[in-house]
């Protein structure tokens, strides 16, 4: 929107009919009435089956990554985590959906109360709805390969994308993410099972060279599933990557591929704020602040765990001047005089 201060009215007016193109001004207020009639959501879809009818965007393998948007002006709105900063900060979300050259065709703009465990199912339904609105067959509208980064490791969430809710148990998408919790038994798998080799193709870098092997663990509330476990010949590091896929679904060698290029979405990302401001929320409209999340602050383990050192301590010592107190008790005893005899432990 802001970058349309830069257009020539002249010149773009043409690309919509009109000998001049509005100003931003004019655009401004007649985003305020669309936003209004509640129909954004909707305008993203059209835009969305324009991308896959008019072969912009590529149907197969939908990135999906969350973005917090800071909000700098007057108006009180909830509070989010922003993950760069570390710190909590008033803003939305952006849940962006990229293809698989990471060009973003869809996206969600959310309140921070909603998170991206919650938003995957449903960026999901749209997309395969989406994909369906612009041409795409019923049976490989189905055929989806989603990517998500640690934020996205859940048990039920991946339950749910097998379809063990379903009738059929039929899956609702392949997913590939990074693992959790895998510091130690990665580095257990001997280093002869890691025979298969890979050549990952980037966008803005070198290709690079990467063994793996095919594992299989079981996570809580889960259960078994698939994992391909990468080793970098350059320092040995091992990182673990989880799938649904069967081999006949996904070969090993793809999921590798897919999941070490994911760091693209971010350099997306990147590119979004440096060219086109996608941080730049000024709030010419006022947004009514309804219950107010609280954010847990990242600390609060290790300061329970302070906290608890401290206060055994502190049972410790009052038990060592009770000690003193009664061993020297007699009918003289001044409670005066054992405050300034035993100064050092009272403080």
């Amino acid at each position: 929107m802001e970058d349309f201060k830069r257009v020539y009215p002249e010149e773009f007016g043409p690309l919509i009919g009109r000998s001049s193109s509005p100003s931003h001004y004019t655009l401004r207020r007649f985003l305020h009435q669309v936003r209004q009639r509640g129909i954004g959501e909707e305008l993203i879809e059209e835009f969305a089956a324009m991308y896959l009818k008019e072969s912009l965007a590529r149907w197969g393998v939908l990135y999906i990554d969350a973005h917090f948007l800071p909000y700098y002006g007057m108006y009180p709105i909830s509070k989010g985590w922003h993950g760069v900063q570390k710190k909590p900060m008033k803003g939305s979300y952006h849940f962006l959906g990229v293809d698989e050259t990471f060009m973003p065709w869809m996206c969600l703009i959310r309140p921070s109360s909603e998170n991206l465990l919650e938003k995957i199912p449903e960026m999901i339904e749209t997309a395969k709805k989406v994909a369906r609105q612009s041409g795409v067959g019923k049976e490989q509208a189905e055929q989806l390969v989603v990517l998500f980064d640690r934020e996205g490791f859940s048990g039920p969430l991946y339950g749910y994308l097998d379809g063990r809710d379903r009738d059929n148990q039929e899956k609702r998408a392949i997913f590939v993410s990074w693992a959790k919790y895998t510091n130690k038994w990665v580095y257990e798998i001997p280093e002869q099972r890691f025979e298969s080799q890979v050549e990952v193709e980037y966008e803005i870098q070198k290709t690079q060279r990467l063994k793996y092997c095919d594992a299989e663990r079981r996570i809580s509330k889960y259960g078994k599933i698939r994992a391909v476990v990468i080793e970098r010949p350059r320092d040995g590091k091992r990182m673990a990557i989880y799938t649904n896929g069967s081999t006949d679904e996904i070969s090993s060698k793809r999921v590798v591929q897919l999941m070490c290029r994911r760091w693209g979405q971010e350099n997306l990302i990147k590119e979004l704020l440096g060219k086109h401001f996608i941080n730049y929320m000024p709030g010419y409209v006022k947004e009514s602040l309804k219950e107010q999340p609280l954010v847990d602050n990242p600390q609060l383990k290790q300061l329970k765990a302070k906290r608890a050192a401290l206060m055994s301590k502190l049972h410790k010592l009052k038990v060592k001047l009770a000690d003193k107190v009664l061993k020297q008790a007699d009918d003289q005893t001044n409670w005066e005089k054992i405050k300034r005899r035993e100064i050092t432990l009272l403080e």
